[in-house]
């Protein structure tokens, strides 16, 4: 009897180490999984890690894995738009930029680039409409005041070329009613005809056809 007493005694500390072991295994699984947040936040972390070294592919990558797991974050986006345009990928930066603002729509940083990039083209409403919702929030913003001012300046400078234009035109306008007057004088009064040759001109023909001065 004391030695099956015994044998029970020993069983627990025989099978420690395998349950220890198992413990262990387990929670190196769940941290290696971790939750979506968990996840999220560390493919983020990777994504700056390899902007801030300028591997945008990485970076990028490490991005699409942060939107797969929450394709409203917003952020992921603004920071794909960056690296798009790290690479000059400029079509790509905007449509992500406006992905930004679909997802937040007074996403003030998004907003400010998106202006940016309509001033550039003369898309004079996107410009005022993208200012006009930074203003709305941030009244004192420098930057979309800028915007507007560059705005203006942009529609002052179009205004000026118009009046020009139309300057041009009139002036054009006014050179061709003058002209048919001028026919009109030049009809009224024909030209002298030349007097004939060897008649008060200095000049005098022989009799061979050829003219000498006199």
């Amino acid at each position: 009897m004391n030695r099956s007493v015994a044998m029970r005694d020993r069983q627990p500390s025989a099978f420690r180490p395998f349950a220890a072991m198992a413990a262990l295994a387990l929670m190196l699984t769940l941290s290696a999984c971790g939750g979506p947040q968990e996840r999220k936040a560390q493919y983020r972390a990777k994504a700056l890690d390899y902007i801030q070294a300028g591997n945008f592919p990485k970076a990028r990558v490490a991005l699409r894995n942060v939107l797969k797991i929450d394709p409203k974050d917003a952020d992921a986006y603004f920071l794909v738009a960056q690296v798009e345009e790290k690479e000059k990928n400029w079509r790509n930066a905007v449509a992500n930029y406006q992905q930004v603002v679909d997802i937040v729509p007074d996403h003030k940083e998004a907003l400010i680039v998106l202006a940016k990039y309509y001033l550039e083209a003369k898309l004079v409403d996107e410009v005022r409409r993208a200012a006009d919702k930074v203003l709305a929030k941030h009244p004192q913003d420098p930057q979309a005041q800028a915007l507007k001012i560059a705005l203006l300046a942009q529609q002052g400078g179009q205004i000026h070329r118009l009046q020009d234009a139309k300057s041009d035109v009139a002036t054009c306008a006014s050179g061709a009613s003058a002209s048919p007057g001028s026919l009109a004088q030049s009809e009224n009064h024909p030209r002298r005809s030349p007097r004939r040759q060897g008649h008060g001109t200095g000049l005098t023909p022989d009799h061979s056809g050829r003219t000498h001065v006199i």
